[in-house]
């Protein structure tokens, strides 16, 4: 790795740590307050999930589209508009208390704009990161969000206070920090991604291409040209598959979210109805401890399972947070009115999902060419946007029919097909 290029991606890596920063504090409430606020709107309980659907499915689409547009047009400009859509999304959720629930669905689809870009930075950092350190790099920027997610929820009151100030409905005030951050992680991004990774990237193996074909010449990286392959979207799919390693890497991050999601968005629920309608407001402070701790094993231990991933391999690691997620699910199974242990269970799955998102990414970006690692990038965070709305939509009617043990019995046989999966993939000749 040239010194240069070294030098750069420290720079690459220091910008997008603090654009993570600022984006996930600006972030950290949206679904909270968003769901309270769907709440308010439509008078059901039934329906209060609905921002949050709208986020995922927005966060679906997008990440496909986002993907294609870096390929043509660089990291930078490509998270950039994210973001810009994502304030979009935080101007029209300020206002959205006077206008209803068209509003809040308009909103919260753009707002998943800005989430689709915050898991799609984590691959910025693997652009020109060296092949051994890509699981640690983008753990790093995995692990910045932490600062952001764990901040954030403490700036809604402070958030309602400001909304009140401003003349605004008291709940719209913490989409004002939300607008904030955002602003603040653009202006990082078009100011600390120049030049861009990805395009430099391109550059490199332009240069190193046209040197394999002419000795007579060394290769000048900043000014060779790209030459970016058109492939269908269809080939491109059919190419991945053939690509065990990517396969399993982006199935992985899917399965994981999927379980995350559903055993995450019903804890709360669960945990409120072991009690009397009168003593629910008794659980809260539990069910915030747990709910913190959850996001805390989301991200905090990213840079272990990083090196974890670099030092014993993608696979291993991939396997160690597929076990902790099954752990979580067995904790659940048996002992699913022990609030304590249930607190234990949502830490290890926030464990698992951050070593099965850490080793799959970076599984997924080894395995590759580059012609074709943007193109399963997005793919695997459209499957993971599409997965969180999932679990989110499905499992509200799988608590009230079956439980909460109920709920982490269905999560086991999931983990226990995609484990079978993995294993045939894997012997498959």
């Amino acid at each position: 790795m040239l010194p240069e290029t070294t030098a750069l991606q420290r720079r690459i890596l220091v910008t997008l740590s603090l654009a993570q920063i600022c984006s996930a504090l600006g972030a950290g409430a949206v679904l909270a307050v968003g769901n309270v606020m769907a709440k308010d709107i439509t008078g059901m309980t039934t329906l209060s999930g609905i921002s949050s659907v709208a986020v995922f499915t927005s966060g679906a689409i997008a990440a496909v589209p986002m993907a294609n547009l870096a390929q043509r047009v660089g990291r930078r400009r490509a998270l950039s508009l994210g973001l810009l859509l994502g304030c979009i999304g935080a101007s029209i959720m300020i206002i959205t208390p006077l206008i209803g629930l068209v509003g809040l669905l308009t909103g919260s689809f753009f707002l998943g704009f800005s989430q689709a870009t915050n898991f799609q930075a984590r691959f910025a950092a693997t652009d020109l990161a060296p092949p051994s350190q890509r699981g640690r790099h983008l753990a790093l920027v995995v692990w910045m969000v932490t600062i952001g997610a764990v901040a954030g929820p403490n700036l809604i009151a402070p958030g309602a206070k400001l909304g009140a100030h401003l003349g605004l409905p008291s709940i719209s005030g913490p989409f004002v920090f939300s607008l904030m951050g955002m602003l603040g992680a653009l202006i990082i991004l078009q100011v600390g991604l120049r030049p861009d990774p990805l395009q430099y990237a391109q550059r490199l193996r332009a240069a190193d291409f046209d040197h394999d074909m002419r000795d007579d010449s060394p290769p000048h990286p900043a000014n060779a040209p790209m030459h970016a392959p058109r492939i269908s979207l269809r080939t491109r799919l059919a190419t991945i598959r053939t690509y065990r390693q990517a396969e399993v890497g982006i199935w992985g991050i899917w399965v994981a979210q999927l379980v995350m999601v559903a055993i995450m968005s019903m804890t709360p629920v669960h945990m409120a109805g072991d009690v009397d309608a009168s003593q629910a407001v008794d659980s809260f402070p539990l069910i915030g401890l747990t709910i913190s701790l959850h996001i805390a094993g989301m991200y905090a231990l990213s840079p272990l399972f990083g090196w974890m991933a670099d030092r014993f391999g993608h696979r291993a690691t991939l396997i160690c947070g597929q076990l902790q997620l099954a752990i979580s699910a067995l904790l659940v199974v048996g002992w699913p009115h022990r609030h304590g242990i249930v607190v234990v269970a949502l830490v290890f799955l926030g464990l698992g999902w951050s070593a099965s998102l850490v080793a799959g990414s970076a599984m997924l970006t080894a395995a590759l060419p580059l012609s074709l690692r943007v193109m399963a990038q997005g793919l695997s965070d459209s499957g993971m946007a599409a997965m969180g709305a999932l679990g989110a939509g499905l499992s509200g009617p799988a608590l009230a029919a079956f439980g909460y043990a109920g709920l982490g019995a269905i999560s086991l046989v999931i983990l226990a097909a995609s484990a079978t999966y993995f294993q045939y993939r894997f012997t498959r000749h």
